[in-house]
């Protein structure tokens, strides 16, 4: 048998290497059992292979009624040893399957693992419409009383597993600014009395990545501590951000079950249980994870969860949380401006139409710093937020009358971060009314007036009674924030108690108007939580950044939204009725620069509303290579202008170089090309003609051409992954040539120039620079093949397709139909070996 099996081997190649390579069990996870129907699936081993039989007999053991088959006197490879007694038992299988029944797990298997019993008994929701539909062979019909309980159902929705696998992470860096962009730093960031001290000049963090082990989804999120509010630093944050990437990079992550999709999406507790169960996993401990860093988690994981399940982030957040009977396809959230303690008028922003995307290079400056044009006209938003709190509160009632009088806003609202006593707050009031009697009638509310009460248990209780007593005297509602931190805080996160907490003190109080949630604080599945209760109390609840960058901004905009459309109940005559607040997501005007490009900035209307829609659409399947970095390295190409003239003497062959630092990769390549130079400038700048000589671009669309220069719209596929960028474009003509800069997603430059030397021929030289996507890196981990690939294969092959697809169309012109055939069929045989390349570039380049 050994001799037979060495023989066929020796003869089979490199084929069965890159089959084995990429199916063979040693490649997949622990975990991928967890996404098949145990009672209808057949596992088969040899008897002689003692590591696999013996799973096979251990799977018998863990689910009543499994399959599993042993062919004797066999080893490893059962399809060369044993193919005809592999194919009888496979074909009998399949003709004797019987209707799926309700598996039955024995937990004494486990030794009282419930998580793992509780993990593999959800694996039944994963079957599909047509297995419970099948019929058994023996019988025409099925009794339906015998096999209702049988049949598994979801209690809602089938079951769609999740899987996150490689966690990544890049760090970013961003100015703030204030008093219209003309100050760097911000102040009267925090709560309490530290706050009115405090100056914050720049806002870091990290976006961190989860990609998905069985296809190609990622999910992003944002990990960015801020100083006054959080308390933990954003170097603890990487800390133990460092410690999950070690972690999902090892074999420990094998152990993580795969995560209900839908349920994830419903923010009603399995994300929260989720996260724990990763910290405890990597030894962090589910108490010991900072808030951020949780936070960031939970929005990758949502990101990753609403892909599986084909839908954009509102629509799958709308679609699974409880309460919220449907969503309306365009939605526009109202969101609320903000005056800081420094700010002495509304800080706007540019005079630019938002109410479509903005390319971020037409006006580059203006989109990265918006605030100091000539002439800026100022948003009008539907509510002002005045930061207040001060020592003398008569100022700040002046304060925020002239900003409310200058804004155009229809309402204000106040936020005094427990800064004042009974005494102080009575006086903001009176000398508001002072000011102005009216305005009053549009203050919406004031966030936590009054200093903290008490501290632990009991605490929130007596802050209600305290504010009740203030809105008993003076009516003006007043919002819960810090407070509800604190509880949360107190509780442990436990939500159940915090619930508990909440209805007993509010159990008579009727000046609670809206609960202030912040999703980079308190998580986004236990505001959600939170915002549910406060509906059904009949209480706002109003989302708020934490000065986030564009990409935290969004998932709180998405969550707000699916708030606002959740269902109200029926209220009892002591509780006021729920109102609809705008939302707390102004301090994009307070960032320099955005992570996301177009910016968050370029969705919102003149009339402060952001379009949920057309950001959802953006932000579906990004990935973390499609971000504008702020602060990754990058050292940028060393390109020359494409108006400088070529000197040197013109290479006969295909030359070239390359560097790779990191992820960038710079390439320099020429190559001889037999026609003139216009020819070859001509249909090379026809950019949307570029995926018929490099097969990996999915497209090249124009989409904006100003100034002379072009703007176009990229898309490249890597194992059926899209990535996206735009890049604008010059052509130049002394020499013939163009120069490209990405100015979204993936981030690239470059320029091609064309050397004339004759009339009838030219040389074609590329110079490029470019951030590698992590798909490819991936599938050259190891690297050392990496670069001689890009060089050899990539750039040399696309240029040479080049080549060969202008002679195949200038033979077509001249009526030369053999010769331009036979150039085609060059070029699609080399577009193939390429796309074999990168499909099992890990199997047979990576290992070699």
């Amino acid at each position: 048998m050994l001799l037979r099996r060495a023989d066929q081997l020796s003869r089979r190649g490199k084929d069965l290497a890159v089959v084995m390579s990429g199916c063979s069990p040693g490649q997949n996870q622990i975990y991928d059992w967890r996404v098949v129907n145990p009672t209808n699936t057949l596992y088969v081993a040899g008897g002689m292979d003692s590591k696999y039989s013996s799973i096979g007999r251990t799977w018998t053991k863990v689910v009543s009624g499994s399959r599993y088959e042993e062919v004797a006197s066999s080893g490893h490879a059962l399809l060369t040893e044993a193919p005809i007694e592999v194919a009888n038992i496979i074909g009998g299988f399949l003709l004797t399957t019987p209707v799926p029944r309700k598996v039955v797990f024995d937990p004494s298997y486990y030794n009282g693992d419930k998580e793992m019993f509780d993990d593999l008994e959800r694996t039944q929701a994963l079957r599909t419409q047509s297995e419970q539909e099948f019929v058994s062979p023996e019988s025409d019909s099925l009794d339906s009383s015998s096999c209702s309980e049988d049949l598994i159902l979801s209690e809602s929705k089938p079951s769609i597993l999740v899987i996150p696998s490689v966690l990544d992470m890049e760090s970013f860096s961003i100015d703030m600014v204030s008093n219209h962009g003309k100050t760097k730093g911000v102040f009267g960031i925090g709560w309490g009395t530290t706050s009115r001290k405090r100056e914050n000049e720049e806002r870091r963090g990290f976006i961190i990545q989860l990609s998905s082990s069985v296809d190609n989804h990622v999910g992003v999120g944002e990990v960015a501590p801020l100083p006054g509010l959080h308390t933990e630093t954003t170097v603890e944050a990487g800390d133990q951000l460092q410690i999950l990437r070690d972690f999902f990079n090892s074999e420990n992550a094998y152990d993580l079950p795969a995560l209900d999709a839908n349920k994830a999406l419903a923010l009603d507790g399995a994300i929260t249980s989720y996260v724990d169960e990763i910290a405890n996993e990597s030894n962090i401990g589910a108490e010991y994870l900072l808030n951020s860093v949780r936070t960031g988690l939970e929005m990758a994981l949502i990101a990753l969860s609403s892909q599986v399940c084909q839908l954009p982030l509102h629509q799958a957040i709308s679609a699974n949380i409880p309460g919220i009977i449907s969503s309306p396809n365009a939605v526009f959230l109202p969101i609320n401006g903000l005056i800081t303690a420094d700010t002495s008028s509304v800080v706007g922003v540019d005079g630019i139409s938002l109410k479509k995307k903005v390319s971020p290079v037409d006006q580059p400056p203006s989109l990265r710093r918006p605030y100091n044009l000539p002439g800026v006209q100022h948003m009008s938003y539907p509510s002002l937020k005045v930061k207040v709190g001060s020592k003398e509160v008569k100022k700040d009632a002046e304060r925020l009358f002239q900003s409310f009088s200058e804004s155009g806003s229809g309402m204000v609202r106040a936020d005094a971060n427990r800064m004042w006593n009974e005494k102080s707050a009575i006086s903001f009031v009176s000398a508001l009314d002072q000011l102005e009697h009216n305005i009053l009638d549009h203050l919406e509310f004031i966030e936590e007036p009054l200093e903290k009460q008490k501290d632990g248990d009991g605490a929130l209780a007596a802050q209600v009674k305290a504010l009740e007593k203030l809105y008993c005297f003076c009516r003006i509602p007043y919002a819960l924030d810090e407070s509800l931190a604190d509880l949360v805080a107190y509780h442990q996160r436990e939500f159940s108690a915090i619930a508990s907490a909440l209805r007993e003190a509010l159990r008579n109080a009727n000046g609670c108007t809206a609960f202030v949630l912040k999703p980079a604080l308190l998580g986004f599945e236990l505001s959600v939580q939170l915002a549910r209760f406060a509906t059904a109390e009949g209480i706002g609840a109003v989302f708020s950044s934490s000065f986030d960058s564009g990409i935290g901004l969004s998932y709180t905009a998405f969550i707000a939204a699916a708030s606002d459309s959740l269902t109200t109940p029926t209220i009892s005559k002591s509780k006021q009725e729920r109102k609809l607040y705008s939302h707390g997501l102004g301090t994009f005007q307070m960032l320099s620069e955005d992570t996301l490009s177009p910016p968050f900035s370029a969705y919102v209307s003149m009339e402060g509303k952001l379009d949920i829609s057309s950001l959802e659409r953006e932000l579906y399947g990004l990935s973390i290579d499609e971000l504008r970095d702020s602060s990754s390295p990058w050292a940028g190409a060393t390109i020359s202008s494409p108006d400088e003239v070529i000197q040197g003497i013109a290479p006969s062959t295909f030359t070239s170089s390359s560097s790779v630092r990191g992820r960038q990769v710079n390439l320099k390549a020429s190559l001889p090309l037999p026609f003139s130079d216009k020819k070859a400038c001509d249909r090379f700048t026809d950019l949307p003609q570029q995926s018929r000589w490099s097969p990996w671009l999915r497209s090249v669309e124009y989409v904006a051409a100003e100034d002379g220069r072009t703007e176009t719209e990229w898309t490249l596929d890597i194992l059926g992954k899209p990535f996206r960028w735009r890049a604008v474009s010059t052509i130049s003509s002394n020499p013939r040539g163009i120069i490209w800069e990405s100015v979204s997603g993936l981030r690239n430059e470059g320029v091609a120039q064309f050397q004339k030397t004759s009339d009838d021929s030219c040389v074609l030289h590329v110079d490029v620079s470019f951030m590698t996507p992590r798909a490819i890196t991936y599938l050259f981990r190891g690297g050392s093949k990496f670069e001689s690939f890009l060089r050899e294969k990539l750039l040399k092959w696309s240029l040479e397709m080049f080549r060969d697809v202008v002679k195949a169309d200038l033979a077509l012109e001249r009526g030369d139909v053999e010769l331009g055939d036979a150039l085609f069929g060059a070029v699609e045989g080399r577009a193939s070996a390429i796309e074999v390349t990168l499909s099992f570039a890990n199997g047979t380049i990576a290992k070699n």
